[in-house]
């Protein structure tokens, strides 16, 4: 990169911003889907060709590519596979003693998903179940909170009349990861309790810490 900027453009005055740019390019450009780019250095890969050798699909920071690399963005995202899949989904659905304490309850079982995320131990996807008469929260710090606090939590609506059934349906339906627990009690987190569910499921177990392990529908 840095022979053919000197070459295609000999009376270009050089950025300390060039070196980096070069960098980063070269670290990422071969194993990258899409990259968006400095508009200068996004016509330089297209002079080399980089582009078409690698199969990335590059955008400039100009305003047209911006646009660009928008609308691209848009097509792309729904149809992408994810590269990693989470190895656990748990839902929560709501009790009343659940319900008392959601703020607590949400942040201890979102502790214990990151921490497993942090360790490598394996990665835990939240849901939770809304029937409509979630508490909510106010924080004079940053304002109003919903019902599961600051926790990576996915709200689903819960349908009115839903039977047991149903939720293990919406569940399996939900869930990205293979295997899955439905949380409909108020229990407490002792240590390790991700990890021995984690566990469970790796070594085919149905149960762990008094919870089923459900199979989910993903592919």
């Amino acid at each position: 990169m840095w022979s053919k900027l000197f070459i295609d453009f000999p009376t270009r005055p050089l950025k300390a911003s060039d070196d980096a740019d070069i960098k980063l390019i070269s670290a990422y450009l071969p194993y990258v889907d899409v990259l968006a780019t400095d508009t200068f250095m996004a016509t330089l890969i297209r002079n080399l060709k980089l582009d078409a050798e690698y199969n990335t699909t590059v955008f400039g920071a100009n305003k047209q590519g911006l646009l660009d690399f928008e609308r691209h963005l848009t097509d792309y995202l729904p149809q992408a596979k994810p590269a990693r899949w989470p190895e656990l989904s748990i839902f929560v659905r709501s009790d009343s003693a659940i319900k008392e304490e959601s703020w607590e309850f949400f942040r201890a079982l979102g502790n214990h998903a990151r921490s497993c995320e942090r360790d490598g131990s394996g990665w835990v996807e939240l849901f939770a179940f809304d029937d409509g008469a979630m508490p909510q929260y106010f924080d004079p710090r940053f304002g109003s909170a919903p019902y599961h606090g600051l926790q990576d939590v996915t709200n689903i609506p819960l349908p009115p009349g839903a039977t047991p059934d149903d939720l293990i349906r919406l569940c399996r339906q939900q869930s990205r990861a293979h295997k899955f627990v439905l949380i409909d009690t108020r229990i407490d987190f002792p240590p390790g309790f991700m990890r021995e569910i984690l566990d469970a499921c790796r070594s085919g177990r149905g149960k762990a810490v008094g919870l089923t392990i459900h199979e989910a529908a993903t592919t």
